[in-house]
């Protein structure tokens, strides 16, 4: 696993790698594969869908059914060690219809 995301991000073929490494970081009972809620307890696969679903809707402040950038920022602001630089490359790397945005579908691309 990396540790330094920022050497990584200068590589596309690391952005999987990047991601990973942050949603460790922010959900570090989640990174058994998403099995697990961040109380520890084992989760059936429609009670994690309701879970980053849940999650979906805090970051999505302005409730238009997707997260920008800027609201993903937001989200991360206290995790000094995600940079700016990194969750751009994260909704790039997530971001199937390259609209600039992400979907509920598109945001569980990077928490699975």
């Amino acid at each position: 696993m990396c540790h330094d995301p920022s050497a990584l991000i200068r590589d596309v073929n690391h952005v999987p790698e990047v991601v990973e490494w942050f949603f460790v970081q922010k959900f570090p009972d989640l990174h058994d594969g998403g099995r697990q809620s961040t109380e520890g307890k084992l989760m059936s696969v429609d009670e994690r869908a309701k879970e980053v679903e849940t999650d979906f809707n805090e970051i999505d402040t302005d409730n238009d059914g997707f997260i920008t950038v800027a609201e993903l920022k937001k989200s991360m602001k206290d995790d000094p060690k995600v940079s700016e630089a990194n969750i751009d490359a994260m909704v790039k790397w997530a971001d199937e219809n390259t609209d600039g945005k992400l979907t509920l579908a598109e945001y569980n691309k990077l928490v699975r």
